[in-house]
């Protein structure tokens, strides 16, 4: 068997057909070190630059007054009142958002009765407390850390009301229940939704901050109408 000469070099045996095959397995060990240390380089930042999908936040809700036509001839003006709300958001991706909300709300109301069966009920006074859970969807106009939304969502209200003193009666109607007499307070819910626009502003850091108007319907089985409540809404949140 004939053999190499000692002074043959590593270069040399790779030659002709042996030379094209070690230089094509030395290109491909190269390109996958390239690729393995690409990836490996990028994954820190990749991880840096996926957004948080989850967002816990609170808000102040101003709800301005309004006046609701009732049953029974009864007439209620609710006034100015602040409430809180907590949240729970979850980001699909830049655009959209699910919201599941509790909404906290209490104020107090005056009511008149025009009835020429009971003229001497001249006025109620009383308070309505409202928790509401529901749920909404969000859409960003824009990707950026400052985008204005769009939010609309459904929900269920659960009201308490008090009616301390009826001027003029002995018996306390109640004007939420058409004129029954009442026991100081008693226990309604309804279907609500809302519609809304704001404006969303990602912090440096894992903070949000959201600045809205909404408009609330209350169906109340009572009501001669859909009432709609006007609210402000700024609220701060913490992603992760």
């Amino acid at each position: 068997m004939a053999q190499l000469p000692e002074d043959v070099t590593d270069e040399d045996a790779c030659g002709g057909v042996r030379r094209t095959r070690c230089e094509r397995l030395t290109v491909r060990m190269k390109f996958r070190c390239s690729v393995l240390c690409a990836s490996a380089l990028s994954l820190p930042a990749l991880a840096q630059e996926k957004p948080p999908v989850w967002e816990l936040g609170m808000q102040l809700v101003y709800q301005d007054e309004q006046t609701i036509a009732l049953e029974g001839g009864f007439t209620v003006s609710t006034h100015e009142a602040f409430g809180t709300l907590i949240s729970v958001i979850y980001r699909f991706n830049e655009r959209f958002e699910w919201q599941l909300a509790l909404n906290w709300n209490d104020a107090d109301y005056d009511a008149v009765r025009q009835s020429a069966t009971e003229p001497t009920i001249r006025s109620i006074r009383g308070e309505i407390t409202a928790l509401t859970p529901r749920v909404s969807a969000t859409y960003n106009f824009i990707n950026r850390k400052i985008t204005p939304y769009v939010t609309g969502g459904v929900g269920w209200s659960f009201l308490r009301t008090d009616t301390p003193s009826a001027e003029g009666a002995s018996c306390i109607p109640d004007p939420w229940r058409g004129g029954a007499c009442t026991q100081r307070s008693g226990d309604l819910d309804a279907f609500t939704y809302q519609l809304g626009v704001g404006m969303r502003w990602d912090l440096a850091s894992q903070y949000t901050i959201r600045v809205s108007y909404e408009k609330q319907w209350i169906d109340f089985d009572s009501a001669l109408h859909t009432p709609d409540f006007d609210q402000l809404r700024v609220g701060f949140g913490v992603r992760y």
